[in-house]
C-alpha cells in the first residue's frame, strides 16, 4: 500500500468527476510512471544494500529483502538472512547512501524445540506464510513456549503479536530440553 499512489489515483478520480476523463488519464499515466520509478529504485536499492552489507563483512549474496518504508521511497528496510541469523537494517538512499544495522535476530531454527514447534499444526500453518521465520524459546509452566515469528514484521517479544504464533510444547526429556533452550532468546542489539 503506497500512499502516494493512492493519492494520485484518488485525486484523478475526484478531478475526473468534475472535469471529465482527461485528468483521470493524466493521473493514471503519472501512477504508471511512479510504479516504474519505484521498480527502478528497488533494483538500485538492492544493489546499494548488497554493497553496504559487504562493507559490514556480511555475505551480500545471501537471501535479502529490501522494502520501501511507508511514505518515503528513499528510505528502505533491509533484512539479510545469513543462515543462522537475520540482520535488520535501515538504508537511506541519496548522494551518499547510509546503511545502519538496527538489530540481529537469532533464528534458533536448529534447536530441537524449534523443530518440534515447526512440526505442530500451528507451526506448519504459520511457516507456509512466513518468509523470515525465527523462534524465541522460553521455559513455560506447562513445558516449553516457542514463539514462531516473522522478522519482516516482528521482534517476537509480545505475546499475541499478529506476526507470530505461540506453541506450548510438553516437557521433553532433560537432554532435549537443555539443547532446545540453549540460545533461544531470539534478538540482540548491535
Amino acid at each position: 500500500v503506497d500512499p502516494w499512489l493512492w493519492a494520485v489515483l484518488g485525486l484523478g478520480v475526484l478531478l475526473a468527476r468534475r472535469t471529465g476523463p482527461r485528468l483521470a488519464r493524466v493521473a493514471l499515466a503519472a501512477s504508471v510512471a511512479y510504479v516504474v520509478a519505484m521498480l527502478a529504485l528497488g533494483v538500485v536499492s538492492r544493489r546499494v544494500a548488497r554493497r553496504e552489507l559487504g562493507a559490514y563483512g556480511l555475505e551480500p549474496s545471501s537471501r535479502l529483502m529490501v522494502s520501501a518504508n511507508f511514505a518515503n521511497p528513499f528510505r528502505r528496510r533491509v533484512l539479510l538472512d545469513d543462515g543462522r541469523r537475520y540482520h535488520a537494517a535501515d538504508l537511506a538512499l541519496g548522494p551518499t547512501p547510509r546503511l545502519a544495522i538496527t538489530r540481529v535476530i537469532e533464528t534458533n531454527k536448529s534447536t530441537a524445540a524449534a523443530a518440534r514447534a515447526a512440526s505442530t499444526p500451528q507451526g506448519r500453518r504459520f511457516l507456509v506464510w512466513s518468509r523470515f521465520p525465527f523462534y524465541v524459546i522460553e521455559p513455560h509452566a506447562e513445558g516449553v513456549l516457542v514463539r514462531i515469528a516473522d522478522a519482516r514484521y516482528s521482534v517476537g517479544r509480545r505475546r499475541g503479536d499478529w506476526a507470530s504464533v505461540d506453541v506450548v510444547l510438553p516437557p521433553p526429556d532433560r537432554t532435549t530440553s537443555e539443547e532446545g533452550l540453549a540460545g533461544g532468546r531470539g534478538e540482540s542489539r548491535q
